[in-house]
């Protein structure tokens, strides 16, 4: 989740306000948008901070085993400093981070590194809670923001990298079509060891919707 933020480039940008996102931010940040019978997706607001939280510390042997963020994630301050960053994100029309909310309980995040708008893509991350998961929640709400970005900012290409050996991560990606590319070896550090990342891509022409 800790990203670092530049700046947006070109004028197609203009296209990232448009369709439900930009609806997220109209009653400051309350629009919900629900992808199935009781999962919805909400922008991440600073007073999600204590709840982001305390998922990612119950989680955290877990999904510190493959996302190098975790372990700098130690407080509900860390956290509300990187919704901090994740809203500058967004209002400088560079991407987003949204909460998956299940039943009102915060569930898991999808979000997005920096949009490459000179080159029309992104990179998306997603994680989700345990004792969420096996119910398809990670891929819906990728679906929905993948929807989003080929319809309505017309980006052309998606991007998800993730750890080899991080099962649950893979099949997500495989399931939305990803197409693999290859490995990064040793690409980057988790838990003070270097491992490998298989980067994957989907095409704007090659998405096909469920």
């Amino acid at each position: 989740m800790q990203y670092l933020f530049g700046q947006s480039v070109v004028q197609g940008s203009r296209f990232f306000l448009d369709g439900w996102i930009a609806r997220l931010c109209e009653t400051g940040g309350m629009f919900r948008k629900t992808i199935h019978e009781g999962v919805e997706l909400r922008l991440l607001e600073e007073r999600n901070a204590d709840e982001v939280f305390a998922v990612v510390d119950r989680n955290r042997e877990y999904l510190g085993q493959w996302l190098p963020w975790v372990e700098g994630s130690r407080s509900p301050a860390d956290v509300k400093a990187f919704i901090g960053r994740a809203r500058r994100q967004f209002a400088a029309n560079e991407g987003f981070h949204l909460a998956i909310w299940q039943a009102d309980r915060l569930v898991g995040m999808v979000g997005l590194k920096p949009i490459n708008w000179a080159d029309s893509k992104v990179e998306i991350g997603y994680w989700l809670d345990a004792e969420a998961q096996g119910r398809g929640l990670i891929t819906m709400a990728c679906r929905a923001v993948i929807d989003h970005l080929f319809d309505e900012l017309e980006l052309n290409r998606v991007e998800i990298r993730v750890a080899l050996g991080n099962a649950a991560s893979l099949a997500v990606a495989r399931r939305l079509g990803a197409v693999s590319e290859g490995i990064e070896r040793e690409s980057f550090r988790i838990q003070g060891r270097l491992v490998d990342i298989e980067r994957f891509a989907i095409l704007r022409r090659e998405w096909v919707k469920c």
